[in-house]
């Protein structure tokens, strides 16, 4: 099996190492990385070429590649043509940054592994939501390896993948969870609110507009694992041909059934 890890942090990110040497039980792992943090760059791709370089990874990690590109870059250029040998699996992580609501939009490293899908390819995310310490790194890493472990067991999973984000201390398992549609803020400051002329943070004091299980199920000490597909059509608009506004946007990302 030849694995390709990728993240959105890039080569420093404290959780490629650890990750990289796991995988290699289950293959060959090819480490492709952006040079710099792309962590809520979403699906950008760029227009200009690719400058690469080798270079080692800390704690016997193995080589790296560093491009400087975006995720969803790396992994395009990787099943395109670059690397010599196809690959059979995409992981992307471990990332800094949470993934359940809509910051699965957001995120770089979930849509490096749809770019991957959109190949062909299938694949998982991995994420915390912050910068922790060696035990939560390693507990991402011992659950991927997981996942792997039932792809190569049960066959890749057709036009999907997964997503799994690890909450902070002890994981007392795994659980799924639909994703609930998440408004970070009503409206932005006036300009008389305004101290100082800034802008409130977009992703403080979110409020949910269905329910909050994603939220409930990570601060409960449970890994939230979710199923992705792609859907570039949202069901509203099939249903009607002149659609239009939020009847016809496209919903990329969608919960497989």
């Amino acid at each position: 099996m030849h694995i390709l890890l990728t993240n959105d942090n890039g080569y420093t990110a404290a959780g490629l190492t650890p990750l990289a040497r796991a995988l290699r039980l289950f293959g060959k792992v090819t480490v492709l990385v952006p040079e710099n943090d792309w962590s809520m760059a979403d699906s950008t791709l760029s227009q200009e070429a690719m400058r690469v370089r080798l270079s080692s990874l800390p704690d016997d990690g193995g080589s790296v590649i560093v491009c400087r590109a975006t995720p969803s870059d790396c992994v395009s250029y990787a099943l395109m043509g670059f690397l010599s040998q196809d690959v059979d699996l995409v992981v992307s992580g471990v990332n800094v940054m949470p993934t359940a609501h809509h910051h699965l939009a957001y995120s770089a490293g979930v849509t490096a592994v749809t770019e991957a899908l959109m190949l062909g390819i299938p694949g998982a995310a991995v994420s915390l939501p912050v910068g922790l310490g060696e035990v939560a790194w390693q507990t991402a890493v011992d659950l991927t390896c997981h996942i792997v472990q039932r792809f190569i067991s049960e066959g890749f999973p057709k036009r999907r993948f997964y997503n799994l984000q690890v909450p902070s201390g002890r994981v007392r398992g795994i659980r799924n969870a639909q994703q609930d549609l998440r408004v970070y803020y009503e409206r932005l400051a006036s300009r008389q609110e305004m101290e100082h002329d800034e802008v409130v943070p977009p992703f403080i004091n979110a409020t949910s507009m269905t329910c909050d299980e994603p939220t409930a199920v990570l601060a409960q000490g449970y890994a939230l694992i979710t199923m992705l597909t792609l859907n570039p059509v949202a069901a509203q608009a099939l249903a009607s041909p002149v659609a239009l506004g939020h009847q016809g946007q496209m919903a990329y990302l969608e919960v497989a059934g």
